[in-house]
């Protein structure tokens, strides 16, 4: 992806050794993550790898995720942890079904009740594991293709204020031109 923002090199040193895996739905959305991670210094390695034991982080695109067995995973990965690191998971979500308006067709409900299961799950799990393993989201229109809104650097911004930012847990940047903020109110139009 050419438009993926490079950092700079303190970046660069800043994640120098760390390492981080990039787990889930393959495609667009897990490529601008992998190559965001390595353009800023991350090494960057599969997790069913010997070296996948030493990871400090995961990006986790959950497609059409078995919200049990990724909760479970999360766990797995906190457990390997150092017991004098810490370290983060980034749950990459679906969130086009989230908030249905007026008019628009019916949600796969399959799909969107995973999506929010794993979410919620996801927020306990950071309460539960902080402050050694922090949780957080990055809710995209779509995971299968390039979405647009937003583009790759949206998401890299994303990515790397999610991971620089140590004090944020159990929470979710939506990148969706605010359409899950915008709750309808009875009786009003949206």
């Amino acid at each position: 992806m050419s438009d993926v923002t490079t950092s700079t090199c303190a970046a660069s040193e800043l994640h120098k050794h760390c390492t981080a895996q990039v787990t889930g739905t393959r495609g667009a959305v897990a490529s601008i993550c992998a190559e965001t991670l390595a353009a800023d210094g991350w090494r960057l390695c599969d997790a069913s790898s010997a070296e996948g034991d030493t990871a400090t982080w995961r990006v986790h695109v959950a497609g059409d995720a078995d919200v049990t067995a990724t909760l479970e995973a999360i766990r797995s990965f906190a457990a390997r942890l150092p017991p004098d690191a810490r370290g983060g998971v980034v749950l990459v979500l679906d969130v086009t079904h989230w908030q249905p308006r007026g008019g628009d067709p019916a949600p796969p409900f399959a799909a969107a009740f995973g999506q929010q299961a794993l979410w919620l799950g996801a927020r306990m799990l950071a309460l539960e594991l902080a402050p050694r393993l922090r949780i957080n989201g990055i809710g995209l229109p779509g995971l299968q293709d390039a979405p647009t809104p937003p583009g790759p650097a949206d998401i890299a911004a994303a990515l790397r204020f999610v991971i620089d930012a140590p004090a944020l847990t159990g929470q979710m940047i939506a990148l969706d031109g605010g359409r899950t903020a915008l709750v309808p109110t009875p009786g009003l139009e949206p």
